[in-house]
Order: structure tokens, then C-alpha cells, then sequence
């Protein structure tokens, strides 16, 4: 590798920027007359134009309100501290260690244990679809 080549490279490393992402909350918008669905950043920034999956039965719609969740709770997610890809990774464990704690809580042992089971209830059926959004 020649000389320039690396100050180059070392050059470029330094001044690369990330690409910033739309502001969250991300929004999914229903498909147009192109049967495109559309997710927008709270900025009004577009995000994604997306159109069905046939082959695993998605719609355009469908596709556009996952897009938009994932970005949000992402964005969400990295604000609290917690690096938004390990945390949709762990998501599962996160679910089952919530479930678990939900059962546990059917023994009230601490003051408070109706609010925390309200809590854990309301997050559960939120992941459900079933909460309110």
C-alpha cells in the first residue's frame, strides 16, 4: 500500500459521518395508488417506501408498521443507554424474563405489588398488540 493511500484511508476513517436517522417517533403511513406504504420520521423526513411480500404473505401496511416500530423502540432503546441491536436480539429472553415475573407476582409480598403487576401486565399485552399504543 503507498503512502497516499494510507493517509487517505486514515483520512477518511476521521472525517466520515454517520448518516442520521428521522427523528422518532416513525410513523406508518397506508399504502397510495402506486400500493406503496410509506414510514415517516416525526421530522417529516421519509424513512421507508415499502410494497407487499407475497412471498411471506406481508402487507405493504404491515411491513411499514414494523419498519416504523423497530426505528422507534430503536431510537428508543439507545436514548435509555442500551444499544437498540443487542436489545432486539435479547428481546425474547426480555419477554420470558417479564412473563416469569408476572407469575412470580401473583404472591403479593411488597407494598406496591399492585402497581408493579399493573406495570408488567399493561407491558405484556402492549407486546401482545392487545395494550394501548
Amino acid at each position: 500500500m503507498s503512502e497516499t493511500q494510507n493517509e487517505y484511508e486514515t483520512e477518511s476513517e476521521t472525517d466520515v459521518e454517520p448518516t442520521p436517522f428521522a427523528s422518532a417517533p416513525w410513523e406508518p403511513e397506508r399504502p397510495d395508488e402506486s400500493a406503496h406504504a410509506h414510514v415517516w420520521g416525526s421530522d417529516g423526513d421519509l424513512v421507508a417506501t415499502v410494497c407487499d411480500n407475497p412471498v411471506y404473505g406481508e402487507t405493504a401496511f404491515d411491513r411499514a408498521r414494523l419498519i416504523a416500530a423497530a426505528g422507534t423502540a430503536a431510537e428508543e432503546a439507545k436514548e435509555m443507554g442500551y444499544d437498540p441491536v443487542a436489545v432486539q436480539k435479547a428481546l425474547p429472553k426480555i419477554l420470558e424474563a417479564l412473563e416469569d415475573t408476572a407469575e412470580m407476582m401473583d404472591h403479593p409480598h411488597a407494598p406496591g405489588h399492585a402497581a408493579r403487576r399493573a406495570k408488567v401486565n399493561d407491558a405484556l399485552a402492549s407486546a401482545e398488540g392487545s395494550g394501548d399504543e
